[in-house]
């Protein structure tokens, strides 16, 4: 893994689980390594999420630590099948991070999505003309016009999971201030307010908005996503919006 990039959710989990489940056994790193013929270095790299593991490995990792329940076992196969699935967003290799694309990886499989968002409209609901505006605004230095239409190209593509043949169930509070600001001209704004309507029509999205008389809770800057996903996923995420 590259340095400084994030290890994957998916690979994360399936580490974090096997950490705990070497600890109930007992074992220290350099015992476990001697039992499974692996280093202590590589045993650690997994456990962190550093370093991918295919299933067939991970069933004999969990073999020789002797999980044998499949309520344990098979949510860790599924990630670690899940891991190396080849979706949409792997058309986008060599031109985002891995994190990025394996968050709209997770966000594929989820089947309900929550978020609250105060100043900006989510991701999954934006205009191309808002989402210019937003990814242009965002701060990142020396971002050429190449890489900003990739990061608007993917954004798009992530809303296909809203019109998809199993859409997940979409939850999500708006802040007024996020209506309220000007992200573009009015002809911007009034499009990206009518794909906020549309988008509230469907079955399976459920919009609120948060007044600015709501007082205290308007002044929480955070915005905050979770996913609610298929047996064996991961459940939350951070959106880059």
């Amino acid at each position: 893994m590259p340095p400084g990039e994030r290890p994957s959710f998916r690979f994360r989990r399936i580490g974090e689980t096997l950490r705990v489940i070497r600890q109930e056994n007992g074992w220290t790193l350099e015992t476990a390594g001697r039992v499974l013929d692996r280093s202590a270095a590589s045993l650690s790299a997994i456990e962190n999420g550093l370093q991918p593991i295919r299933p067939r490995d991970l069933k004999h990792i969990l073999d020789e630590y002797g999980v044998t329940d499949p309520a344990r076992r098979d949510p860790l196969l599924a990630l670690a099948g899940q891991g190396r699935q080849k979706g949409w967003w792997h058309t986008f290799e060599q031109r985002l991070s891995p994190t990025t694309l394996d968050f709209a990886s997770l966000e594929s499989d989820a089947t309900a999505i929550r978020s609250f968002e105060l100043h900006v409209v989510p991701g999954l609901l934006q205009t191309r003309e808002y989402a210019t505006k937003v990814i242009g605004g965002s701060g990142v230095e020396l971002r050429t016009s190449r890489a900003m239409e990739i990061e608007i190209d993917f954004r798009m593509a992530r809303q296909r999971i809203l019109t998809g043949t199993r859409p997940p169930q979409l939850s999500t509070v708006i802040g007024e201030a996020a209506l309220r600001q000007m992200m573009g001209d009015q002809a911007t704004m009034r499009r990206q307010l009518d794909k906020l309507l549309v988008a509230s029509r469907l079955p399976h999205v459920h919009l609120q908005v948060l007044p600015f008389a709501s007082g205290s809770a308007s002044r929480d800057r955070r915005a905050v996503r979770h996913h609610g996903c298929r047996p064996g996923t991961p459940s939350a995420g951070r959106d880059r919006t």
